[in-house]
């Protein structure tokens, strides 16, 4: 477990994802919605502590209606999230190369907050949200994941 620096809190981290554009017009190669992604988790950020080893958590990713949807299923649930944005990482200290081009869904929780899933073309997942009131990242590596992303 490791302690991430007060001023990288996963709010600034999501601020800054957000904030990072690119030039030109972003479009991808849409994914068939039969297509099932098994991924596994690399990295869990709880509260600023950082867990690696250890993790048993997974999930599988379809994408429905055109890729406007993310089904995201685990042992626990199933959870839909809808298209937001592209999305252009910025330097991070999750070991995501700088500049990856990727995909970003939202879902509304009951609760009323906003969870956010980054997909990037190399087919890393990125979950930010909270759970029982703690901040919660969750990086998942989905083997066969590829994004075809083309800017104009």
């Amino acid at each position: 477990m490791h302690k991430l620096p007060f001023a990288m809190t996963l709010i600034g981290a999501v601020i800054s994802i957000k904030a990072h554009s690119y030039e030109g017009t972003p479009s991808v190669k849409i994914i068939d919605s039969n297509k099932n992604f098994y991924c596994t988790a690399e990295l869990l950020v709880e509260n600023g502590n950082i867990y690696k080893e250890g993790l048993n958590h997974s999930a599988t990713i379809s994408f429905t209606n055109g890729m406007d949807n993310v089904l995201i299923k685990s042992k626990e649930n199933i959870t839909v999230y809808s298209y937001e944005s592209f999305m252009k990482m910025p330097p991070n200290p999750y070991q995501i190369q700088e500049g990856m081009i990727g995909m970003t869904y939202y879902l509304k929780t009951d609760d009323n907050q906003t969870n956010i899933m980054d997909i990037l073309s190399d087919g890393t997942v990125m979950i930010f949200g909270s759970s029982l009131g703690k901040k919660v990242l969750l990086k998942f590596k989905c083997k066969d994941l590829k994004l075809n992303i083309t800017v104009h």
